[in-house]
């Protein structure tokens, strides 16, 4: 027998918030309650509290729960919204003075009937270099993140990979096992590292068999090897650039629009977005099509972590297929870790599309809305990687439209950087204007 040490969060100092963005009108949904540490974010189990709901609409009511034991910290109340808007829930422990805020939640922010998930799909755990095993992964995702969908992203070459007896096998079984349509999605997913030669690039399955292939064996030793093998799969696949700035410096030499349609422009290793040879902005300069999600890159097995990045996806519902093609349409943004609420669109394309201009010297309607989870300190509007329109000191939830006139010499792209009070940022992905 050996000795059993239980890790636990501490004294509760305040509220994490959470409800899926997007919701019909009068339909229940739960606004989870999770009563945090102010180590990591950790759930406190022993929270025993009494809290006021307060919703920012005064046509719903305020309501009071009490934590009980069996809560262990973390409580589900139902909720509904009485109209279109966009709604957040303030909770208040009056005796502690303890708060949170909710994300936004909205009802009608996207054209079409689309949603917004938010997700973290890049993360690690004891089978190579981190540490936690597969079913702690997808619990602490789905029940303290709760996380829309996620993909544990695990080294496979040697020098990384411990050796774990049908390891492969395990991967995809429990991939698969804790997929569940409409309520969490997951992904079967592996890294390939090619640390100091290419860079690192996740790679991700719809499907829930496939092969993994290691950087370090000849047959894809490359990106273009690795590109070559996964298409002769037959099977949808998609690959993304991470932390290109850091660590293992992306190589853009190396080009596939369509296997490598993004790059995780933020993780925890930092903001890859400008300055350099090795930035997504260089990326963009010569002719890599790439939309922008973040995602953690978390050694210690708990994937969404406060300010570690979450990629937020646009579609019409929480499938591993509707999920995927969001992804590979570009159709995403990344945000720091914050569930803020991003459309941008020109001439009422959505971001990640490419469009058709007749006219170099046609303008373009830009229209942006956000609803964020403080307010919002700048956004830029971003052309070609210049800066051509700022602006300040905004609220919480904005709506722009914006004109831009200046003639186009060559094709052309635009995103939208934004960063809130608190230091929260969010990116679009970029929308391409190709001259004909």
């Amino acid at each position: 027998k050996y000795p059993v040490l239980e890790v636990i969060g501490d004294y509760a100092v305040s509220f994490d918030v959470i409800a899926k963005a997007i919701q019909k009108p009068m339909e229940k949904f739960d606004v989870t309650v999770i009563a945090v540490d102010k180590h990591n974010r950790n759930p406190d189990p022993n929270y025993r509290g009494t809290i006021k709901i307060i919703p920012s609409d005064s046509r719903i009511k305020n309501v009071t729960y009490n934590f009980a034991k069996k809560d262990k910290g973390i409580l589900s109340i139902p909720m509904s919204l009485p109209s279109h808007g966009i709604f957040y829930f303030t909770v208040i422990d009056e005796d502690r003075g303890i708060s949170g805020l909710s994300n936004p939640i909205s009802t009608n922010f996207y054209d079409g009937g689309l949603k917004v998930f938010f997700g973290d799909i890049h993360g690690h755990n004891e089978f190579c270099d981190g540490r936690g095993s597969i079913d702690e992964y997808y619990q602490w995702a789905r029940d303290v993140r709760r996380l829309d969908f996620a993909a544990l992203t695990n080294h496979v070459e040697g020098a990384k990979r411990f050796e774990v007896p049908d390891f492969w096998s395990i991967v995809e079984r429990k991939a698969e096992e804790y997929n569940e349509p409409g309520e969490f999605v997951t992904f079967l997913a592996f890294e390939w590292g090619s640390w100091s030669l290419f860079g690192d690039k996740c790679v991700y399955y719809l499907t829930n068999k496939a092969p993994y292939f290691p950087a370090n064996e000849e047959e894809a030793n490359t990106p273009t090897k690795l590109w070559r093998k996964l298409r002769s799969l037959g099977i949808d696949v998609l690959t993304i650039a991470h932390h290109p700035k850091y660590g293992g410096k992306t190589d853009w030499t190396y080009m596939d629009n369509e296997l490598q349609p993004l790059v995780e422009i933020y993780s925890i290793w930092g903001d890859s977005e400008k300055y350099g040879e090795y930035s997504v902005q260089k990326a963009l300069a010569i002719g890599h099509k790439l939309g922008f999600i973040a995602s953690s890159d978390n050694h210690i097995g708990q994937p969404g972590n406060p300010g570690n990045g979450l990629a937020a996806v646009i579609t019409e519902d929480l499938t591993r297929k509707s999920i995927f093609y969001a992804l590979k349409e570009r159709r995403c943004y990344a945000t720091t870790g914050a569930r803020i609420l991003l459309n941008f669109k020109i001439n009422n394309y959505m971001m990640g599309q490419e469009i058709k201009l007749g006219s170099k010297k046609k303008s373009r309607r830009i229209y942006i809305h956000v609803a964020g989870t403080a307010p919002i300190e700048e956004l830029f509007i971003i052309r070609n990687n210049e800066e051509i329109k700022v602006y300040e000191n905004l609220e919480k939830t904005i709506e722009i439209n914006f004109k831009d006139s200046e003639p186009l010499d060559k094709s052309t792209y635009y995103y939208i950087r934004l960063i809130q009070e608190d230091g929260e940022k969010a990116w679009s992905s970029p929308i391409w204007l190709n001259i004909t």
